[in-house]
């Protein structure tokens, strides 16, 4: 007897998943490995990674999701609706299509070693999944760690017709700034304000809580400004048709 499906692994956070999605390829077709999209931080891990990118990654495998609805938000429910029509859309080249590794971390084996300053190779996982008539094709690249002065990278679709023109569409995506880093900016209401000088306090001491008051207030405006700011993040996924 047999079983259809596995279940790849009980780590579902994003980072590692791509990895192990990976080594699941060269034995197994994606419509073997379930692949969940889980709560954030992740329960093994502890990592924090955007909804968008743990579905870019959960996708390539049969989607699910294991959530606490009534404790996401309100972005996170609407992104979630549309991961799914997304998803539904194009399961069949997703899970019958043929699978492409452009780059993954695997690429880090037999590396001179680990930077947070430079890019080295096992930083960045693309894949691409081709229809059968390779009319269309699903591609997603994602980038684990950001380094500095980095330059654009160019996404290249693996298995495509060579003779063909094809149209590319990215998925628009909205991520939170203050998601990134090592931290998180302090909210405007948890900023404390400088006291009024006392009585015989240094003036030297007065001046540098004004210019720490000034700080706190840059931080507060640049907080308000992030909450109407969305950036593009390492990675998207790109819908192919033919043309």
């Amino acid at each position: 007897s047999y079983f259809p499906q596995i279940w790849g692994s009980d780590d579902t956070d994003a980072a590692a998943r791509a990895e192990i999605q990976t080594g699941y390829s060269y034995g197994y077709p994606m419509s073997c490995v379930t692949a969940h999209v889980s709560d954030c931080p992740n329960h093994q891990t502890l990592r924090r990674t955007p909804i968008e990118t743990r579905f870019n990654v959960a996708s390539f495998g049969v989607l699910g999701y294991e959530c606490n609805l009534v404790d996401m938000s309100k972005d996170d429910l609407d992104a979630v609706t549309a991961q799914i029509a997304m998803y539904k859309k194009w399961r069949e080249v997703m899970q019958f299509g043929r699978f492409y590794r452009r780059s993954s971390v695997n690429d880090s084996i037999g590396a001179p070693g680990f930077s947070c300053l430079e890019p080295l190779p096992g930083n960045d996982t693309s894949w691409t999944v081709v229809s059968a008539d390779k009319s269309r094709a699903v591609s997603m690249t994602m980038q684990i760690l950001t380094h500095p002065n980095a330059q654009w990278g160019v996404l290249k679709p693996m298995g495509l017709d060579e003779d063909t023109k094809y149209h590319i569409e990215g998925r628009k995506m909205k991520f939170d700034l203050r998601e990134f880093g090592p931290s998180r900016v302090r909210r405007p209401h948890q900023l404390r304000r400088a006291h009024p000088r006392k009585a015989g306090q240094p003036a030297a001491q007065d001046d540098r809580e004004v210019l720490q008051d000034e700080g706190r207030e840059r931080v507060a405006r640049y907080v308000r400004r992030c909450d109407d700011v969305c950036r593009s993040a390492s990675e998207e996924r790109f819908r192919v048709g033919r043309i």
